[in-house]
């Protein structure tokens, strides 16, 4: 059959279709087969070593840009900085090639701005909604995407710790460009911030996105999260209730909700809250919290049932026991003991001895247990190693028992 002669930007589109559906060796094929066409075009080249950079193979993509020139290729810039994270693990490195680019596109962005100011629609500042195609293709949309890019980049890389950098990139994207809502690259930074766990910059985030967009599937719900994960309990329910408001059946909602408020230590509330939860989903995910806060309302009896079907999962679990359920172990045990369980607390926390008799913590809560069985000789055992480990911080210090959100 005859062959069919394509422009680059043709199969560069298509890698790029291939990428964002992670099908990085699909984007490879359809790059070389560009470059069949096109064997001394720069850009193909460097989109080649881009997804050999994404699939890890740094050295095969370092022969590629050695070979190109920077004058010609200022996106040759992003490449090295991504080898330096990613083959050299050199941070600073990196940052030196990632701002270099960035003032390119920077640069670019401010000279198309005002080329095309003349060419703005004249009822743009009417009706923004109206010029939404025009607004993301203006040269800023790219500056915004590149720095979503690099925040990837130092995400996707290397198995180093980097949420301080990437931190500070977010935070530069938010001071630059707030307020935030327009442009598709606010929602990738928000996936990011969300993904990460960076939660003070969520709030701060999610606020601009639900200013701009009240309605967005799940904003507040997202807000509401970041908010109960710093500790604004309050604002958090008050998120929550816009959200129930779009949709009274967001069981997530409803979860942070009762987390809120059994923080606040209004069990009852919580309760009505992780009820709802349990009717939307008919999930046991919140017995624990439930549990704590019938223990807290001094009703151990409707306490039991839910700290049993917590141990129950517990037990039921495959694999060894490691250290997070070990301490989902010893938070049951604590429960029971609360709630007058004296041989089920001891028998639970028999289960994690080998792995938390270290701990201080294990030792309060035995000693505790053996104190209110009558054993006093055994209990001050365990409270003479508390004592002599005095200057650790006790886990039970820093946390309440149920107070995680999913």
């Amino acid at each position: 059959g005859s062959s069919c002669y394509l422009d680059t930007d043709y199969f560069i589109d298509i890698s790029d279709y291939y990428l964002d559906n992670n099908r990085s060796d699909d984007a490879l094929e359809v790059i070389e087969m560009g470059l069949r066409q096109h064997p001394d075009d720069d850009t193909l080249k460097c989109v080649r070593a881009g997804v050999m950079i994404y699939q890890h193979r740094f050295s095969e993509a370092e022969v590629i840009v050695k070979e190109l020139d920077a004058d010609k290729n200022y996106d040759l810039k992003y490449l090295l900085g991504q080898l330096a994270y990613g083959k050299e693990h050199d941070i600073e490195k990196a940052e030196k090639f990632f701002h270099e680019w960035l003032d390119d596109v920077n640069m670019e962005w401010n000279y198309d701005a005002q080329e095309d100011e003349e060419d703005i629609p004249s009822d743009f500042d009417d009706d923004p909604d109206e010029n939404e195609e025009y607004d993301e293709d203006k040269p800023e949309s790219q500056l915004r995407d590149s720095y979503v890019h690099i925040i990837m980049s130092y995400l996707e890389l290397a198995d180093i710790d980097h949420k301080s950098v990437v931190r500070k990139w977010i935070e530069a994207y938010v001071e630059k460009f707030s307020p935030l809502g327009a442009y598709n690259s606010d929602y990738a930074i928000a996936d990011i911030v969300r993904d990460n766990s960076l939660n003070d910059l969520g709030v701060k985030i999610f606020s601009q996105l639900l200013d701009y967009d009240p309605y967005i599937p799940g904003g507040w719900t997202l807000l509401a999260a970041a908010q109960y994960m710093t500790g604004d309990f309050e604002e958090a329910i008050n998120s929550v209730d816009f959200a129930l408001a779009v949709d009274p059946q967001d069981a997530e909602a409803w979860n942070i909700k009762g987390n809120c408020h059994y923080s606040l230590r209004n069990d009852n509330q919580a309760l009505d809250c992780f009820n709802k939860f349990t009717e939307l989903t008919g999930s046991h995910f919140t017995d624990m919290q439930i549990a704590c806060c019938y223990t807290n309302l001094n009703n151990p009896g409707m306490a039991i049932p839910y700290l049993n079907n917590v141990l129950n999962e517990l037990n039921q679990m495959e694999g060894d026991i490691d250290e997070q359920r070990a301490w989902k172990y010893y938070e049951v045990a604590q429960v029971y003991f609360l709630c007058d369980v004296f041989d089920k607390a001891s028998e639970t926390l028999t289960l994690v001895e080998e792995l938390l008799k270290e701990e201080p913590d294990y030792h309060l809560l035995k000693g505790s247990i053996l104190l209110a069985s009558g054993d006093f000789q055994n209990a001050v055992e365990h409270f003479s190693f508390v004592m002599s480990h005095s200057s650790h911080k006790l886990r039970s210090e820093e946390r309440r028992v149920g107070k995680e959100c999913r």
